[in-house]
């Protein structure tokens, strides 16, 4: 751009604010403005411009007398308060535009009247369409040929000070009113009460963005035009106008190179992989002309990289249409005429040689021509070329039992595994490794993806885990406690029934006594003691699913008893009572069994036991014992009974205290009932006694009986004949 004026004076912006025109920049409080910063012009000061909005017609009459031919020839009345911006350009393109919001304290009370404040893009040079030096304005309503005034741009109703005829075509329009943002009253973005804006909802939004208009119009290339932005109050100086100009909006067509890597958004061209195929375009072209592009490999130093050794360059050939081989170092394509790019592609050949490790770095040169009297327009591109080792990953099958913890996936290229997905990622802590913790539970089968860190190699493995459930380990026997030698029939019941199994013998001291495949046997234990069982069971698919049982002291053998015993007295004698004693050793005796060889018997551990016997005579007696496992044990004894029966009663006592015969006492042994009655010549009963050794002293009632004969009487029971009661009767003399 040149030959730049505002208001007819080639002077630089003013940094005050009591000016038409200044730099601004919106605020966090007004975000339904769509600009950041830029240039605003005014047909008052700045100043009028900020917020809040808590005026309806606010303005600042600031006329320096400049007018404006062209623009005063489109107004409806008089203009006042110009604010202008000329400036000279060249464009290489064919297009030429800036965006713009114009907004007025005429809104919306103005709308449809005769004060139509007006503003305009004045573009001067030739016409692409007619070849002929013209001047138009290109701010006009999107889609249309109106220029943006406050009768064809407004919120779509007549104003307070309007009339609808104003605003019926040609002179103005209500329809455009979805161009138009008011802003509310107290608002603290700006004093102006409306202005124009693209909705990011509208069919003319760029990108479905919020944006202001768009000032655009095609052009000759290469050619000289000139540029007019004005505005200006109409009919009176007040109730002012703005115009704000994008920063950035007005530039110039820029070289667009577009990479395209096969492995995306990386720098670093890969041997055998990653390739960069580069889109070569100019922004805003002129589609009627071509445009020359050099490339140049030797302007920048490339120590150590060579063309077609190192780097492979192909250009699309404008002739051929075909990707041609740069075998120079320099090498010239275009972007025809009526085409809208042209392509190059560099990638590394796989006949590349490179030190471990080792990464280069190639610079490129390109010039694009643009117009004759222009120094042409260089860009470079920076590649970096390394080598890459393929990524060779080993489909495996693991089989598990119950759970698998752990997998690792082997890679065998020597690639530079960075990124590595697991498919499905069920049950996988780190599916983002090669090897990963994991608990799995059922048969599953993972599809697993490893690339370098450019995406570029890679591979795919194939993991299939096959979870087994352990078996059920069990087992029967028909005993565990029995007396020695035990046999005992082990039968393995394992669920599923095809698993393998063992059994595992050990004495109480922990020694294995055997070692057993069968599914049953019998197996006998031929010493007394615990003995515990280990069963091991395990499925043939899965070496390692196996589970045990250990049946500490399961079996347990008892050793017999020995049975024992004696008895007391030791010479028994008739009928009385003989206490027999267990002195059996051996432990867990819980019964007892005794037969005394007269027919009786009992299961009393220490009973007494008494025969009745006519005659001295000996006895066998059987005592067995068993304990609480089963086993038993009998001894016999012979015992002798002595029948010690005796009746002896004197005939005559003289109880005179001489100590010979002085007591009546009858001699009778070994009866089971006694009692002895005596009775003088009167019948009268003047002793008797149950206990056969008490005697009379021949008294009664304390007094000395006389002498004389007196009758006694025995009653007895022997032991022998203990049912039977017998009497004997005889008399006593007492001689004193």
């Amino acid at each position: 751009m040149s030959n730049g004026l505002f208001n007819n004076a080639a002077t630089s912006l003013p940094a005050s604010t009591a000016s038409k025109i200044g730099r601004f920049q919106n605020g966090p409080t007004f975000t339904d403005f769509p600009f950041n910063s830029g240039i605003i012009m005014t047909t008052g000061n700045i100043t009028v411009t900020p917020g809040p909005n808590n005026a309806g017609g606010s303005s600042v009459a600031n006329d320096d007398g400049v007018r404006d031919t062209e623009l005063s020839a489109i107004a409806t009345n008089t203009t006042h308060g110009t604010s202008k911006i000329e400036f000279d350009f060249v464009s290489i393109s064919g297009i030429v535009s800036f965006e713009y919001v114009f907004a007025s304290e005429e809104y919306p009370e103005y709308a449809c009247g005769t004060v139509n404040d007006i503003f305009a893009f004045f573009l001067s040079g030739i016409n692409p369409v007619t070849i002929s030096y013209s001047t138009w304005n290109i701010a006009l309503i999107p889609g249309t040929t109106l220029p943006v005034t406050i009768n064809n741009l407004n919120p779509g109703v007549v104003g307070s000070n309007g009339s609808l005829a104003n605003c019926t075509p040609p002179s103005g329009s209500l329809a455009y009113s979805s161009f138009y943002c008011g802003v509310p009253t107290g608002s603290a973005g700006m004093q102006f009460d409306g202005f124009t804006v693209i909705p990011a909802t509208s069919p003319e939004a760029v990108n479905g963005e919020r944006s202001g208009l768009f000032a655009k119009a095609f052009i000759v290339p290469c050619n000289s035009y000139h540029m007019k932005l004005a505005i200006a109050n109409v009919g009176d100086n007040a109730f002012d106008s703005g115009v704000f100009l994008k920063e950035g909006s007005f530039r110039a067509p820029t070289i667009e190179a577009v990479h395209n890597y096969s492995m995306p958004n990386i720098d670093t061209l890969v041997k055998g992989c990653n390739i960069d195929t580069v889109t070569f375009s100019i922004s805003r072209r002129d589609p009627t002309r071509a445009y020359p592009y050099t490339l140049f490999t030797n302007i920048l130093p490339n120590p150590g990289v060579a063309l077609n050794s190192d780097y492979q360059i192909y250009y699309l050939n404008q002739v051929t249409h075909q990707l041609t081989l740069m075998t120079s170092p320099t090498a010239t394509f275009v972007i025809p005429a009526d085409s809208l790019n042209t392509i190059m592609v560099i990638k590394v050949p796989e006949t590349a040689v490179f030190a471990p490790g080792e990464v280069k770095t190639l610079r490129l040169v390109l010039e694009l021509e643009t117009c004759s009297f222009e120094e042409p327009r260089i860009d470079t591109l920076i590649y970096y070329l390394k080598d890459n080792s393929p990524i060779i990953l080993s489909d495996a099958t693991i089989n598990g039992c119950e759970v698998v913890n752990q997998i690792t996936v082997d890679e065998t290229g020597g690639g530079d595994v960075q990124h590595v997905t697991w498919s499905p990622t069920t049950n996988i802590n780190t599916p983002d490794n090669l090897t990963t913790n994991c608990n799995i539970t059922d048969t599953i089968v993972y599809t697993i993806i490893a690339t370098d860190d450019i995406n570029c190699r890679r591979d795919t493995a194939t993991i299939t885990v096959n979870v087994t459930n352990p078996p059920e380990p069990s087992f029967t026997v028909d005993k565990t406690t029995g007396c020695v030698p035990l046999t005992v029939r082990f039968t393995s019941t394992t669920e599923p029934t095809f698993a393998t199994f063992m059994f595992i013998i050990t004495d109480e001291f922990g020694l294995i006594n055997d070692t057993i495949y069968d599914q049953t046997f019998p197996y006998t234990f031929n010493s007394p003691g615990h003995y515990s069982v280990s069963y091991y069971a395990k499925t043939t698919d899965v070496g390692d699913c196996f589970r045990w049982i250990h049946n500490n002291n399961y079996i347990f053998v008892s050793d017999f008893p020995v049975a024992d015993f004696t008895w007391a007295p030791e010479e028994p004698t008739n009928g009385r009572p003989i206490n027999f004693t267990n002195q059996s050793t051996g432990n867990n005796i819980t019964e007892f069994y005794w037969n005394f060889g007269n027919g009786a018997s009992t299961t009393l551990e220490n009973p007494t036991h008494s025969y009745n016997i006519t005659a001295d005579e000996t006895y066998t007696v059987l005592f067995k014992v068993t304990n609480s496992y089963g086993c038993e044990h009998d001894t016999i004894k012979l015992i002798t009974v002595v029948d010690n029966y005796a009746f002896y009663v004197p005939n005559s006592f003289t109880p005179n205290n001489d100590g010979v015969n002085d007591l009546f006492h009858p001699r009778v042994a070994d009866v089971l009932k006694y009692h002895l009655a005596v009775y003088n010549r009167y019948g009268e009963c003047i002793f008797q006694s149950v206990n056969p050794d008490e005697s009379w002293d021949g008294t009664h009632n304390e007094q000395k009986c006389p002498s004389g004969t007196y009758n006694w009487v025995i009653t007895y029971l022997k032991y022998a004949a203990p049912e039977t009661e017998l009497r004997k009767t005889g008399t006593v003399s007492l001689i004193r």
